[in-house]
């Protein structure tokens, strides 16, 4: 134990002889131990905290691909296509009587919901034209993702079908 003591005692015994290095040693590692923590906090809050939903863990994404270019437009639009390894186009979104019929035949999912994002929307307000990012949801994902409101309500079952009038939802991101 004397001997690590004697260490620290000669250690700030040549820092206090060359003040110049003692500056960039001491700025060198506040801004290494400063980044390194920013970075771990972004990492942390995207890839490593789970979503903030029931059973995050249970939570799939139904994909689908080929090499019919053509396909895409069945979708309304070739926009979400992306190349696989095999180069097939993947795609993430289904024509809504597909997803009606996929949620009517599937077995062994206690949930099946739909949902697009559309990105760049303009929002016109009292304080002027904004633009923002939304999406276009099945009347059960928030049943299904397991997220509740925060004030008023979300979609209920009398607003399912596509026959009733257009809702519209306002939230904010989830900031944590």
């Amino acid at each position: 134990m004397s001997t690590l003591i004697n260490d620290i005692k000669y250690a700030a015994r040549q820092l206090r002889k060359s003040p110049g290095f003692t500056v960039v040693a001491v700025l060198s590692l506040a801004l290494g131990i400063g980044v390194n923590t920013a970075i771990f906090s972004m990492l942390n809050a995207v890839w490593m905290r789970s979503l903030p939903v029931r059973n995050p863990h249970e939570l799939r994404i139904v994909n689908w691909g080929g090499h019919n270019v053509s396909l895409s437009y069945w979708t309304g639009g070739a926009a979400d296509g992306a190349m696989d390894s095999s180069g097939a186009q993947v795609y993430n979104s289904f024509p809504y009587p597909l997803y009606r019929d996929f949620k009517e035949q599937v077995k062994g999912c206690s949930d099946v919901f739909a949902f697009f994002g559309l990105n760049g929307l303009t929002v016109v307000g009292p304080q002027g034209a904004t633009t923002t990012d939304a999406m276009m949801v099945s009347g059960d994902f928030f049943e299904g993702y397991g997220a509740q409101a925060l004030i008023g309500r979300t979609i209920d079952p009398r607003s399912r079908t596509c026959s009733t009038y257009y809702l519209s939802l306002l939230g904010e991101r989830i900031q944590s």
